[in-house]
């Protein structure tokens, strides 16, 4: 069963992809992910996803990826 459409529009997963001691580039989130920057140096990406395979999906993690090295 989905979730409440109320609640996540459907989305029954969240995925994260956190980054520490860096920042990403802006634009790196604007795949329909929810950007947030961390008080210290950090962003953290937020996805909402129908299934929990695609909920950290492959974009956020190539982004900490080029980013960390």
């Amino acid at each position: 069963p989905g979730s409440s459409r109320l609640l996540l529009g459907g989305a029954r997963t969240i995925g994260s992809v956190l980054v520490l001691g860096h920042r990403l580039p802006a634009g790196d989130a604007d795949e329909a992910g929810t950007r947030l920057e961390l008080e210290a140096d950090g962003t953290m990406l937020r996805h909402l996803a129908d299934e929990a395979h695609r909920a950290s999906p492959a974009w956020a993690w190539a982004a900490a990826r080029r980013v960390v090295g």
